[in-house]
């Protein structure tokens, strides 16, 4: 049983992948993708990343985030926005 009975995503080449696909299909995950050219499709995908930019990430203060650094600061304005 996996965490995610469904992915949404759009077109880009990471989702359209054989590889993520296969994988998809190994772990019973169904994958709705929006319509090519058609982004208010999956508006409120779009939504929160524009929101995550402009509210967090133009807002760090620091220069070139690791990895790390960026999943802490995302996971502690994930706690606050909700």
């Amino acid at each position: 049983m996996s965490e995610f009975d469904i992915v949404y995503s759009d077109h880009g080449s990471v989702y359209s992948a054989n590889k993520f696909k296969d994988f998809l299909e190994k772990n019973s995950i169904k994958q709705s993708m929006s319509a090519v050219g058609k982004s208010m499709n999956n508006h409120p995908i779009e939504y929160w990343f524009s929101v995550i930019k402009e509210e967090l990430l133009r807002r760090i203060n620091i220069d070139l985030p690791t990895v790390e650094e960026l999943k802490t600061e995302i996971d502690k304005y994930i706690l606050w926005y909700n």
